[in-house]
């Protein structure tokens, strides 16, 4: 008897920037248990409203800091025995005794944009070998039209493999067919170029991955004055499971005004559109296996130049 396929035998984490909360998910003075990449994780923002991320137990006498901590100025204050820990992670005062003790908890690098909070992550201990972009968002919240996914059974790159995946956006979510007009590669960024149609509406789009953790999807609806963004992230959680995350904003034509209320009302179709689409995927993601070598056809689209470049942030390629 042969033995069983492993359902996905990729590398579960890989190594780049991954979205841990919405930045309105944490207010200064408050911190959050989180569980990403296989570790227990506490998130907290100080009062000056820098977002921190450290390992969540305490090396004192391994205390949860994420149930029961306390944020004192930018410092967070283990429940146990009440030692504190900055920002760099460095223990600052321990009751009782006249001076810390030389211990630390381990921290993780943050950038803080788009209304979004995202962590570096390799498995190695390295520094980030490149930073996230910067996109242009409309006047207003941070975030407009968002969702958010839990336990979304799937690994990070199928996620991201869905965008050159051009067949299944007629099988699985009822669109046009899609032409692909180009794939352009550079260093961590991927960017895809392409039209195609929804019963009778026409759309072009350009998808760019920065990462392994990310993407940014700017597209065109017909003789529209605007164009939609939408900012998706997901986010490995262990070795079967990912949170995904996204947003949605309209981005009006320069010197054509958009009256805000209805750029929302647009927004938030489109991201509950976009939400009702994803579960679609999910229902297939939740029990399908990673094929290595797919006999792919001429009109599947570029999935094998996609894997090429996704296999760079994996901790052997890496090395």
């Amino acid at each position: 008897m042969s033995t069983p396929p492993v359902r996905n035998p990729l590398p579960r984490y890989p190594t780049g920037w991954f979205a841990v909360a919405f930045s309105r998910d944490v207010a200064p003075g408050e911190l959050r248990a989180l569980h990403y990449f296989g570790r227990e994780l506490v998130l907290y923002r100080g009062q000056s409203g820098r977002a921190v991320l450290m390992d969540a137990y305490c090396p004192h006498l391994g205390a949860h800091m994420g149930h029961g901590g306390t944020i004192e100025g930018d410092e967070i204050r283990c429940p146990f025995h009440h030692w504190r820990f900055g920002p760099d992670g460095a223990c600052t005062a321990i009751p009782w005794a006249d001076r810390p003790m030389k211990v630390d908890v381990g921290t993780f690098p943050v950038v803080e944009r788009n209304g979004v909070i995202c962590t570096w992550h390799d498995a190695a201990g390295g520094p980030p070998s490149w930073q996230p972009a910067t996109h242009k968002l409309p006047a207003g919240p941070a975030i407009g039209a968002h969702f958010f996914m839990d336990d979304v059974v799937v690994h990070a790159q199928e996620v991201m493999e869905n965008n050159t995946d051009f067949r299944h956006l007629e099988s699985v979510h009822s669109f046009g067919p899609w032409s692909h007009e180009s794939l352009e590669a550079d260093g961590a960024t991927l960017r895809l170029r392409g039209h195609g149609s929804a019963g009778d509406l026409t759309y072009s789009g350009e998808t760019t991955l920065h990462g392994p953790g990310y993407l940014e999807g700017v597209s065109r609806i017909g003789p529209a004055p605007f164009s939609v963004q939408l900012l998706l992230y997901v986010t490995p959680v262990d070795d079967r499971l990912c949170h995904v995350r996204c947003t949605y904003d309209v981005l009006p034509d320069p010197g054509v005004p958009l009256d805000p209320a209805m750029a929302g009302q647009i927004a938030e179709q489109g991201c509950r559109e976009t939400e009702r689409q994803f579960h679609l995927d999910r229902l297939i993601w939740a029990h399908k296996m990673y094929v290595e070598r797919p006999p792919l056809s001429t009109v599947d689209g570029p999935i094998r130049q996609f894997r090429a470049w996704y296999s760079q942030f994996y901790p052997a390629a890496a090395g």
